[in-house]
């Protein structure tokens, strides 16, 4: 089991890896969710939007990455 300080750090890393992607303008918090803005460009979307609340931030960063990268790729012909 990690500790608390693993934790931590885990989501502090995943934010960083969030906030370097290319697709990533902005990245909010709103205290249920995170979301990302993506810059102008040929996406299908304008961002999105993983809900962490019940499901915990390390989890939900993970899915946020998986779908940036998904609308990324899916970006290119």
């Amino acid at each position: 089991m990690k500790t608390v300080q693993e934790n931590i750090a885990n989501v502090e890393r995943l934010i960083a890896d969030v906030k370097a992607h290319c697709m990533c303008l902005e990245f909010i918090d709103d205290g249920a969710s995170y979301m990302v803005v993506y810059p102008e460009g040929d996406f299908g979307a304008d961002g999105t939007r993983v809900h962490y609340i019940g499901s915990g931030k390390a989890w939900a960063l993970t899915k946020l990455l998986e779908k940036i990268e998904t609308h990324w790729m899916e970006s290119y012909p």
